[in-house]
């Protein structure tokens, strides 16, 4: 399958066929898993990846140079950090969720091709998503320890001024 920018059209149309009336009250009666154009028959189908592709890369190119920069101040590295995780955690979800309905949509449809495609992606985009998650986790733990080692520098600073005070007020 090649990439979506790869693709000339933002959207596809597919025309149906001249049905005379008699053939329209039959398909009106028709279940999901018989009609023709039924999404799990059709390259359709594979939008719920090419959707869960375009939102990690959009999200991958927002925070990348966040991600990758040490010279931002802790709290904010910490923050983008914290925003990227929670972007990707919805996107793992939503990669999750969409490979445990393909059974039931392979029950549905007779053709599986699109669907074992569907499947093949899904779960090679969710792998790579797993591990930006897992480097996101740690590149937070990481800036969380700067920002509470912060912290204890200002909490040392305020103690001497404190005592500093004392000392100035007994004197």
């Amino acid at each position: 399958i090649p990439h979506v920018d790869s693709f000339p059209f933002k959207q596809t149309f597919i025309k149906s066929e001249n049905l005379t009336q008699e053939e329209i009250t039959k398909a009106a009666y028709a279940t999901f898993e018989n009609v023709a154009c039924h999404v799990s028959n059709s390259h359709n189908s594979l939008a719920i990846y090419y959707l869960a592709e375009n939102k990690f890369r959009k999200v991958s190119d927002s925070y990348s140079d966040y991600i990758l920069s040490c010279k931002i101040k802790p709290e904010k590295h910490y923050g983008v950090l914290y925003k990227a995780f929670l972007e990707v955690d919805s996107i793992e979800q939503q990669i999750s969720n969409s490979i445990s309905r393909i059974p039931s949509i392979k029950y549905e449809c007779g053709n599986e091709f699109y669907i074992d495609s569907l499947s093949t992606h899904c779960r090679s985009l969710l792998q790579r998503v797993k591990e930006v998650k897992g480097d996101i986790v740690r590149r937070k733990n990481n800036a969380n320890e700067l920002v509470q080692y912060e912290n204890l520098k200002y909490q040392r600073k305020n103690s001497l001024l404190v005592v500093m005070l004392a000392i100035i007020q007994i004197v």
